[in-house]
């Protein structure tokens, strides 16, 4: 099973200028809490001049990921992201509990897989929320969020978001362009004479193999493949290339 690195880190924040926001938990609607997140991709890093400017965050295309809430050691509660008019991405754990000791996994199929450190919910973490409060901080909202207490610090801005980091996989790959419009182009380095196998995936729970481009041998050393995006749906997808005993994931859109 191939680990990537995700950026997490729990900040709070306030809900200022909302209307009748408030930090203390309302339980005229839900007593149970909701933790709830925001999945995005982390594709590509933007240079300008060799200079680090930023990043290039996927929040479309995808859908259906795994997430499992841990609670020492054993799995509390399972569910999948959502998507929304707006966004995918978004998941909701309900009825978690207030000063216990949780984590999150979120996975790809085996493929690629994330447990975060160690976080607790506690009393002053939680505001009511309900779609139309939320639709009114970030401007979006899932359609199927219901009124109840939220617990937000996994949610607000880059850092606090789960972000799945693809470009430390992508050292052995290319895929040119991006999107890919009709017919795209894979640049990659093989690393031995064993076969190779190169498969297209979409970003969902069961990682599923769309189509495979090319399974055989290569000589040692770069190699460009031609393969057709033509008859691939628009959308996200996750390319996998494997040889000697190693698995590299590199993502990219197409847009026919």
């Amino acid at each position: 099973m191939k680990k990537l690195s995700i950026i997490i880190l729990l900040c709070m924040f306030a809900l200022a200028g909302c209307p009748d926001a408030t930090t203390k938990p309302d339980n005229s609607e839900n007593n149970g809490i909701n933790i709830i997140g925001l999945i995005t991709f982390k594709c590509d890093s933007i240079l300008d001049n060799g200079q680090f400017v930023g990043n290039y965050l996927q929040y479309k295309g995808f859908s259906d990921i795994k997430l499992e809430l841990i609670e020492g050691g054993n799995i509390a509660a399972t569910t999948n992201t959502k998507s929304s008019d707006t966004l995918d991405g978004f998941f909701v754990f309900s009825n978690a509990e207030k000063n216990i000791n949780y984590k999150i996994r979120a996975s790809i199929g085996d493929e690629i897989t994330f447990e975060t450190d160690t976080f607790t919910v506690l009393e002053y973490d939680l505001i009511y929320q309900d779609k139309d409060r939320f639709l009114y901080k970030y401007g979006i909202a899932p359609d199927w969020m219901e009124g109840g207490n939220y617990y937000l610090n996994l949610m607000d801005d880059y850092d606090t978001k789960l972000v799945f980091d693809l470009t430390q996989q992508k050292s052995n790959m290319a895929i040119r362009p991006q999107p890919v419009k009709e017919v795209g182009t894979i640049q990659y380095q093989v690393e031995s004479t064993d076969p190779l196998m190169v498969s297209i995936h979409k970003a969902d729970s069961e990682f599923t193999n769309v189509k495979t481009v090319y399974s055989g041998v290569y000589p040692v050393g770069p190699q460009v493949y031609s393969f057709n995006g033509g008859d691939l749906d628009n959308g996200f997808y996750i390319m996998k290339y494997s040889n000697n005993g190693n698995s590299y994931y590199y993502p990219f859109n197409v847009k026919n």
